[in-house]
């Protein structure tokens, strides 16, 4: 009789398949044999043929544009584990990673993320990307409690996850889940040793993309959780975002040693893309202000 596994690997794909083959050959370190990996990818941005491993596979093709959310989503409704491990395919884990995943203790916290570091390869633009996603788990970090993770590099409870049933036709935006496990007491912890490395493989314009459409998203959630004049105040409001975010952004940048480098090169790209992210959260709004309710 086939066990059914207890790890679930889910890997969302958006124009990161160069870094499949390091990714892969990462998870081969691991021993065990109660793994199975689901590498989700939209159908018009294929991974290609000739993916192995010696983990249980699943190709899971996803609708055309979908969003790593949505693909995640996909390889949530398709686990069998009672853990499940997120990645996306411009986050390499390191050779331990999925033992660590292993002996997490998944009674005492709902979900644990885990350190991303800049890769030296990473040229000014890529750098940005990271400080703009990734500033907050740049290591070294300390095991500690966290109100937020980067599900790019993270574990969960399946069960808990399984609960949000409204949430997932939407995909697995993260905040919004986040925001459950907080109203329950359900704790989320910094997991030191469950190691990623961000090797960007998004081109600037599709960055930009990416960046308009996940803020567009957090736009429109956001909106639908608040009543009629909050709504009209997030819209009108919604420009502040980029100088708000962007002030913040700087002061834990330049308040980390590691980073305050990267920002001299990187800052001009990162402004970019907070643009852009900016412009997304903007017309989120207007969609909840409007009665567009479609991501």
């Amino acid at each position: 009789m086939e066990l059914r596994p207890r790890i679930s690997i889910v890997v969302g794909v958006q124009k990161g398949q160069e870094n499949l083959g390091a990714i892969l050959s990462a998870l081969e370190n691991y021993s065990g044999d109660d793994a199975e990996l689901l590498i989700c990818f939209a159908q018009d941005d294929p991974v290609g043929d000739g993916i192995a491993s010696r983990l249980p596979l699943q190709l899971i093709e996803g609708q055309n544009g979908a969003s790593i959310p949505e693909l995640w989503r996909d390889g949530i409704l398709a686990a069998q584990g009672d853990r499940i491990a997120f990645l996306t395919a411009h986050c390499i884990p390191d050779d331990t990673w999925l033992a660590v995943v292993a002996q997490l203790d998944m009674d005492a916290c709902v979900a644990y993320g885990g350190p991303i570091a800049n890769s030296r390869e990473n040229d000014a633009a890529d750098t940005a990307m990271h400080l703009l996603r990734y500033s907050r788990v740049t290591p070294p970090q300390a095991r500690r409690d966290l109100h937020e993770i980067a599900a790019d590099n993270a574990v969960y409870r399946r069960a808990d996850i399984m609960e949000c049933k409204d949430l997932l036709p939407l995909g697995f935006w993260e905040p919004s889940y986040h925001a459950r496990f907080r109203q329950k007491n359900l704790r989320m912890e910094m997991e030191p040793e469950l190691r990623c490395i961000h090797r960007n493989r998004y081109s600037r314009s599709e960055f930009m993309q990416q960046r308009r459409q996940h803020g567009r998203a957090f736009g429109l959630e956001r909106s639908q959780r608040s009543g009629g004049l909050k709504r009209w105040l997030l819209l009108l409001f919604s420009p502040a975002t980029f100088i708000v975010f962007g002030l913040k952004l700087t002061v834990n940048i330049l308040k980390t040693p590691v980073l305050r480098r990267d920002y001299v090169r990187a800052a001009p790209w990162l402004f970019v893309f907070l643009a852009n992210w900016t412009i997304g959260e903007s017309l989120g709004y207007a969609d909840g202000v409007f009665g567009r309710f479609r991501r």
